[in-house]
């Protein structure tokens, strides 16, 4: 069947997909009725694709997402619509981060209820917020659950509620929770004919956006019913066809206009998107994240914005793949002439895309490839434009009302044509006819490197108003943040070198700067280091109407702002006392004063904050690094103290940076002194800790009023902690396969965030880990949420009391694994190993239960003056020292000691060993030996060293201590060392790898010199190669040289293995078909 289309608008969509079909598109059928049309009859085409954890692919088609907005519709005309006093077709706001699949669902079932969503960014201040909420008359507001959105939501409210002089009454709208994905994709079927069609006509409005948050007040403008439709007719004029396609929309959110567009090209072109997987809280898009979603889904194309292709660039791996794609669409910013440039040669077709709110996409939906030429955009045929001169050789776009392209916003006219002019700056081609370059603003909207926008005007409006400030000039193309040129008024100019007037003036003005902070989204915010005062040589440049000449003062000046910005890279808080010692306390306060000035958050701002969460940004960033550096070289008397430049990034709260300069502070062997005083008080901290956690500990015999007679019973009943991790989820996955075994109990703690059921949870990690989970569906499982450290681990007291009269042996192996946290980040996980000692000492059993803890062969921190074989016995402090996690491990282990030696509870401890992933290759890319891998497919060399490893696989480790743990005879504790017995020589597994990746191999610690080398290169994308975070343990590490039996390969100590732990369990030696199957999991083959 021919499309149904209007004559005049190409044939170009869905030309040989088997499996959709253009809907009518002639204005015969409204937006609503076209989504009805495609749920009849495309209902098996793919819509969305996201990457999964098992390394697949995931599809939902459109008859699970248009099911998906019929729940979407009924559950929002319950939550809006039975309200007392709702219009037919409320408008409804929507503030939310939420992932992508949900916005998008929820959109689309707002527009097939005739209701009208505005989308609302996040970014705004909360009188903006407040502003468009009163403006667009909002009757509803749904609020994200993400803690900075209900902030948001609450001062914007406030903001509305706030009385202001000659302000109209307006009824503040209600909120409710932004729906989550599993209540719009699960639940019982909701059939079209329940949500009946609204009544339209073609000039109602179907959704509201608005302009920049860049101006003090943002425009709220209407898309019409019948822009829909003009939407939906853009991919037909361009020269391909989208259907199949795969776009890849990782990087934009929803919220921006394109994330609009999405709703309307893929009902209408075919278009799929790909994504991530929804989750809560969403994905965050990085680079490297991005990337690995395009990847994983295959996609055609990928939209971002240019900061996300510079990176990119510096990759091969990246840009041999971008080559076999049909292209990059990059817009909302500037991207690097050098970056398109070396792209285009590599044969990557590199796309200018151009749009405003206004006037919606305008560039060309997939032109022709352009190669070198890919600055120049061809402009769509479906909008009739002119180009104004301006007499500098640029050109105004101007947008005429046509038949099929009406902007939304009409400011002039032209030949009597309704007309809008965008303000927006073009160059033509110096050869090819109609192909455009864009320059910049009529107005100066400023584009920075992140693809954010600012307009300087209503913010220089705001501090030209003070008294003493003739002019302001905003500046910042091209650049992560924008600072200000201020000139003075005549009376209060000072001279370039007088630097107390230069303090005493900003002092008078930051009233001001504060005020026009206020009404500016973050990235436009000014602070006191990016504000330069007009030199009396330079002073600035006027017309003839006493308006500043913006482009000539800017380049009258750039070789200030130029400093500025280089100076900034290296800038510090230098008002904050530094800490005097780094000790827990000191550091964590000393860090906690920083983040706090910086981030502008006091009492607000939680330790365990994500400070990224709250608000900082790159600049407020890069201030804490600095600060916090330049306190630790001062304090410690060592300028040469070094760390990675986006160490703020990968420890983004204050208990996480706390860890991080505590550990840092102790990893220059240079500061002996420095580091002995650390150390010690750290060990008294260790210490403190144990002596708490082991206050009055109750013998066993003590207890025996409480006991019964009853024997054991044949059949293990099993209490077992932390499930859902790798090693965890291989532990419930055989002690449900086990005869022995009669009943399970698992115990979790809840999942912050997360919407999954346990079961789901543990689905969804067998899945991923290679594990079958129907026995998941094992009727002697239980799984149990809770908290150890709570009240009857937070469970029923009918279920506590069934675990005192049953539990013939527990196995403690939940731990939070993050080595950036302090020793009191696992305070609650300590309280909870005591819960569990006093809990087996209460057992209602002849015996109390067998105690199985997992700990670490990582403990082993500081292992100067022992000698190997390490050995299967407890270990002085002063060896743990190093990370919260190690430290927290040593505590645990005593604590155990110190309840055999009061209790006569026995118990075994597990050191683990370097667990090598799951039988089907599944090893954290996050774990040091992954992370050098993937850093060596970044560097181009592997390392190589001749002596031995000894990992093994999480199954064998699981196996080894289920049957330890359920050796009944065994009444004295035990500590026992877990790791292969047959050790294989690394060279074996290296030269596979590096044959496998086409990488040579060359000495470790050559190799970690290469690493320091590619971490102090500025241009390098430190991303790709994760193994910098980790140089001071590889730089410890590779100065162990030794070849005489006593370390293993990359440094490490052999350990002694003596309790016979897999004298029953088969060990085949590690093969090349698992290390394939790492690399796999990598995605690097």
């Amino acid at each position: 069947m021919p499309p149904i289309l209007p004559a005049g608008v190409p044939v170009s969509q869905g030309l040989s997909s088997t499996t959709f079909t253009p809907p009518p598109l002639d204005g015969s059928s409204t937006p609503a009725e076209i989504y009805d049309w495609v749920f009849q009859h495309n209902k098996t085409h793919p819509v969305f694709v996201t990457p999964t954890d098992n390394g697949r692919t995931k599809t939902l088609l459109w008859g699970e997402v248009l099911g998906a907005m019929y729940r979407g519709a009924k559950l929002l005309r319950e939550t809006i619509g039975t309200k007392p006093g709702t219009p037919a077709s409320p408008i409804v706001g929507i503030l939310s981060t939420t992932d992508i699949i949900t916005y998008f669902t929820v959109y689309i079932s707002l527009v097939r209820l005739g209701y009208v969503p505005f989308l609302i960014s996040p970014r705004n201040s909360p009188t903006a917020v407040a502003h468009l909420l009163k403006k667009a008359g909002v009757h509803c507001l749904l609020v994200g659950r993400e803690p900075p959105m209900q902030a948001l939501s609450r001062a914007s409210l406030s903001a509305l509620e706030a009385p202001t002089s000659g302000s109209q009454p307006f009824a503040t709208p209600t909120t409710s929770f932004m729906p989550v994905f599993q209540e719009l994709f699960e639940g019982d079927e909701v059939s079209p004919s329940e949500i009946p069609l609204p009544k339209q006509q073609w000039s109602d409005p179907f959704g509201l956006l608005h302009s920049s948050g860049s101006t003090s007040f943002p425009n709220v403008v209407t898309l019409t019913l019948s822009r829909w439709l003009e939407i939906a007719w853009g991919p037909w004029f361009g020269a391909q066809d989208l259907a199949d396609k795969v776009l890849c929309l990782a990087g934009i959110p929803m919220y921006h206009g394109m994330g609009v567009m999405q709703t309307v090209w893929t009902p209408t072109s075919g278009l799929v998107i790909s994504c991530p997987d929804p989750s809560s809280p969403p994905q965050i898009p990085t680079p490297d994240s991005v990337m690995a979603c395009a990847r994983a889904t295959n996609s055609d194309l990928v939209l971002c914005p240019p900061v996300f292709v510079e990176h990119w660039a510096k990759n091969p791996d990246h840009v041999h793949w971008l080559a076999t794609r049909t292209g990059i669409l990059y817009g909302g910013g500037s991207l690097s002439k050098a970056t398109g440039d070396y792209l285009a040669s590599q044969s990557v077709d590199v796309y200018s895309t151009y749009g405003t709110t206004e006037a919606a996409t305008l560039s060309a939906i997939l032109p022709d490839p352009v190669t070198n030429d890919w600055e120049y955009l061809e402009f769509s045929k479906h909008a009739q434009r002119v180009m104004q001169p301006q007499g500098d050789g640029t050109y105004e776009l101007v947008l005429l009302a046509s038949k099929f392209d009406n902007p939304s916003v009409m400011n002039t006219k032209v030949d009597g044509i309704d007309a809008y002019a965008t303000s927006d700056l073009f160059v033509p081609h110096p050869t090819k006819v109609d192909r455009w370059k864009l320059y910049g603003r009529m107005d100066d909207q400023i584009m920075h490197s992140t693809g954010e926008k600012t307009n300087p005007g209503p913010l220089e409006s705001i501090l030209n108003r003070h008294p003493k400030i003739q002019t302001s000039i905003m500046f910042g193309r091209g650049q992560f943040q924008a600072g200000i040129l201020i000139e003075p008024i005549p009376g209060a100019r000072f001279g370039d070198g007088n630097a107390d007037a230069r303090v005493a003036f900003l002092n008078e003005i930051w009233p001001t700067v504060e005020k026009t902070n206020e009404l500016a989204p973050q990235h436009s915010r000014l602070f006191k280091e990016m504000i330069i005062f007009t030199s009396s040589a330079k002073p600035f440049q006027y017309t003839v109407k006493m308006t500043p000449r913006r482009q000539a003062i800017l380049l009258d000046y750039t070789t200030e702002i130029e400093s500025l910005y280089a100076l900034v890279a290296q800038s510090t808080q230098s008002d904050i006392p530094a800490a005097t010692t780094w000790d827990s306390s000191s550091t964590t306060n000393f860090v906690r004063a920083v983040v706090r000035q910086v981030v502008k958050l006091n009492a607000d701002l939680k330790d365990t904050d994500d400070i990224f969460a709250v608000g900082c940004d790159s600049l407020q960033a890069t201030w804490i690094r600095n600060t916090l550096l330049r306190a630790l070289r001062e304090t410690k008397g060592a300028p040469n103290v070094v760390a990675h430049n986006d160490f703020v990034y990968t420890h983004t709260s204050v208990q996480a940076l706390s860890a991080f300069m505590m550990r840092l502070a102790v990893s220059d062997g240079s500061e002996d002194g420095t580091k002995s005083s650390t150390v010690q008080s750290r060990i008294r901290e260790m210490e403190a800790t144990l002596k708490r956690a082991s206050a009055d500990l109750v013998r066993v015999s003590s207890r025996s009023s409480s006991r019964t007679n009853k024997a054991e019973t044949t059949m293990d009943v099993v209490l077992v902690t932390g499930t859902t991790g790798q090693l965890g989820c291989s532990l419930l996955d055989q002690l449900i396969g086990d005869a022995r075994v009669g009943k399970i109990y698992a115990l979790n703690r809840p999942a912050v965030g997360s919407e999954l059921t346990l079961l789901e949870r543990h689905k969804k990690a067998f899945v991923k880990y290679g594990l079958d989970p129907a026995g998941l569906e094992s009727t002697k499982l239980c799984l149990a949420q809770g908290a150890l450290d709570a009240t009857h681990f937070g469970l029923q007291q009918e279920t506590y009391q069934e675990l005192l009269k049953t539990t013939t042996c527990i196995i403690h192996n939940a731990w939070p694994v993050n080595f950036n946290l302090s020793l009191s980040s696992f305070d609650g996980s300590i309280r909870g190993l005591r819960c569990l000692i006093d809990f087996a000492t209460s057992s209602s059993l002849q015996h109390p239960p067998r105690f199985a803890f997992v700990s670490t062969l990582g403990l082993f921190q500081n292992v100067q003056g022992l000698s190997p074989p390490l050995s299967e016995s407890h270990i002085p402090a002063t060896v743990a020292v190093g990370s919260g996690y190690t430290e927290s491990k040593w505590v645990s282990e005593q604590l155990l000691r110190a309840a055999q030696n009061a209790t006569g509870l026995s118990s075994t401890i597990f050191r683990i060993g370097q667990l090598c992933g799951t039988a089907n290759g599944s090893w954290k890319e996050s774990e040091w030996m992954p992370s050098i891998v993937l850093s060596s497919k970044a560097m181009g060399c592997l390392p190589d060293d001749p002596r031995r490893v000894s990992w093994i696989p999480v199954d064998i480790v699981a196996r080894a201590i289920i049957d330890r743990s359920q050796q009944r005879s065994r009444q004295t504790s035990q500590i026992v060392h877990v790791l292969h017995p047959h050790p294989t020589p690394w060279p074996t597994l290296a030269k596979h790898l590096g044959n496998t990746l086409n990488l040579p191999l060359i000495p470790f610690p050559q190799w970690v010199q290469k690493l320091e080398a590619y971490a102090s290169d500025d241009d390098a994308l430190h991303l790709s190669a994760p193994s910098i975070k980790l140089l001071p343990m590889l730089r410890a590490i590779s100065s162990r040289n030794e070849d005489d039996g006593g370390f293993e390969a990359f440094g490490f100590l052999v350990a002694k293995v003596t309790n016979g732990i897999f004298d029953s369990i088969p060990v085949p030696p590690l093969s090349l078909e698992l290390a394939s199957l790492w690399l796999k999991q990598w995605k690097l083959v």
